[in-house]
């Protein structure tokens, strides 16, 4: 797992474990030009403002789903809302959180992949929360067992396509000034991302 860069007094953020230095200067990261090799499987982690919605997201949705869920766990629409509510705290930690943040690019590159494919999967599971929360006609459809497996098949076998084929989603992680990495969105990328807006649209 990440583990946070110490502060050295001199404003320095200096990784306990190695010789591994970050600058910081008014709110920019300074990222060295070749990754330490010495991080295996971990990294160090370094604030950035513009990691920081992101991070929100993440600790404000997994709360309200562990809120949801030990509210009334039995009810098939709050653990609904739970795994809607995992999935876009999930989202923002990739998509504009800890991808601003990771010093290695290969943890950047799993934010990246993380944020692809938990976009993927929100609008059919927006659309299998709705047909439980929305009791109208318009709704009815979405309520029907073999729709419902349907988009639930359509989930996993979307996210698995993501998985196989990052690159047709989202770009290069490239090093940025507005934090460690960053990385851009394939022009299919923002057609899903226009699909989750409509599909969050749909449902307020």
């Amino acid at each position: 797992m990440p583990s946070v860069a110490s502060r050295a007094p001199s404003g320095r953020h200096v990784d306990s474990r190695s010789s591994h230095t970050v600058l910081i200067f008014f709110g920019t990261r300074k990222r060295p030009s070749r990754p330490d090799p010495s991080f295996k499987g971990r990294t160090t982690v370094i604030w950035s403002s513009w990691g920081a919605p992101g991070v929100f997201v993440l600790l404000l949705a997994w709360t309200a789903a562990g809120v949801t869920l030990r509210a009334a766990p039995q009810r098939r629409m709050n653990r609904l809302l739970a795994l809607l509510l995992v999935l876009e705290g999930a989202h923002g930690a990739g998509a504009a959180g800890f991808a601003f943040m990771v010093v290695d690019p290969k943890w950047a590159q799993f934010f990246a992949v993380l944020a692809a494919v938990t976009q993927v999967a929100l609008p059919l599971q927006y659309l299998v929360f709705l047909g439980e929360a929305l009791r109208a006609p318009l709704a009815r459809p979405l309520r029907s067992r073999a729709v419902v497996v349907a988009l639930n098949t359509l989930t996993v076998a979307a996210a698995a396509f993501v998985l196989a084929a990052p690159d047709r989603f989202i770009g290069e992680v490239q090093p940025s000034t507005l934090g460690t990495w960053n990385f851009s969105w394939t022009p299919l990328g923002f057609r899903v991302i226009q699909i989750h807006s409509v599909a969050v649209s749909y449902t307020h």
